[in-house]
């Protein structure tokens, strides 16, 4: 059933994998990795991008960089945790963003050709 979307993945050139009625795809390497299934019993196509995990772990970097200086008191390099924190968090929100409008374009082609994501 998900020949139609795998046809759409081969023409943007964009690589997958999967069984019958499931696709893992990896939007390049600033994208994260996405799943689309079939359920059968509803005759409906469904997305997930682990948008929730992405979101999570970016909030944790951000709280966590802001709270190091605390935790660390009288560390002279406290400030190289604080980077590393606030690089990680951008790096997921920019990784989040990016797979978002990947998957806008992927679901107005899969629109146009009768078949709907949620």
């Amino acid at each position: 059933m998900l020949d139609t979307v795998r046809n759409i993945l081969e023409l943007n050139d964009i690589p997958f994998d999967g069984q019958k009625d499931v696709v893992y795809c990896k939007f390049r390497n600033a994208g994260s990795k996405v799943k689309i299934s079939y359920d059968s019993s509803s005759n409906s196509y469904k997305v997930s991008g682990n948008e929730f995990i992405q979101a999570t772990n970016a909030a944790f970097s951000f709280a966590f960089a802001f709270t190091v200086p605390h935790i660390f008191v009288g560390v002279e390099w406290s400030w190289v945790i604080t980077a590393l924190s606030i690089f990680t968090g951008t790096t997921s929100i920019t990784q989040l963003i990016f797979t978002q409008f990947k998957l806008l374009d992927l679901k107005q082609q899969l629109r146009q050709s009768g078949v709907y994501l949620s």
